[in-house]
């Protein structure tokens, strides 16, 4: 897996093959194949475990639940920005676009694993604060759509384009807690 996302994220999808991973992992290609089938599976995977990470925010990450909502939803919003801003995701982002244009299925098991499941989790716990009486929303799948608009924002296109080249951490949580201030003051419950 380490050398799959490794050359995935160095060469993207199309530029990388199953020949290469094994020998940079030191096993045959054959061993690939019977533990992951085929690229797209282990490509999947190696997507479904950067995801794994970004879960540790609400799943025993270095915020407790008892340290409050906004807390929570800034190391998330944190975790995420720190993935979607490496310089080897940039890269990688640039070149996926247009291999799922060749390849819809690829990119359908991929947002499956990746951004749906994200986006999933974050409801969850806007859910729970909705439950709560914390927020007010009809919907927590919209409402988790919201929140990763304004965390995204501007800064992931102007990376994407190559405006800026990277983002420090300073201006990354500045970025985060606007977005999930705004975001709360959204949500607030109305006071009647």
């Amino acid at each position: 897996m380490q050398a799959a996302r490794e050359l995935f994220f160095e060469r993207g999808f199309g530029g990388t093959t199953i020949e290469e991973v094994a020998a940079q992992a030191g096993v045959s290609k054959v061993t690939v194949y019977k533990r992951f089938c085929d690229k797209e599976t282990l490509f999947e995977n190696c997507v479904r475990k950067e995801i794994g990470r970004l879960a540790e925010a609400f799943d025993g990450g270095s915020v407790h639940p008892s340290e409050g909502l906004e807390c929570r939803l800034n190391d998330f919003g944190m975790k995420l920005m720190g993935f979607l801003t490496r310089a080897n995701y940039v890269a990688l982002d640039r070149v996926l676009s247009q291999e799922f244009a060749m390849m819809p299925e690829l990119g359908r098991r991929l947002y499956q694993a990746g951004p749906a499941q994200s986006r999933a989790k974050l409801a969850e716990v806007l859910a729970e604060a909705c439950d709560e009486g914390i927020l007010a929303c009809e919907d927590p799948v919209r409402a988790a759509s919201d929140l990763l608009s304004l965390w995204r924002g501007a800064i992931e296109v102007e990376l994407k384009f190559a405006i800026r080249r990277n983002i420090d951490e300073a201006t990354a949580r500045d970025h985060v807690e606007h977005g999930t201030r705004t975001f709360l003051r959204a949500y607030q419950p109305r006071q009647d």
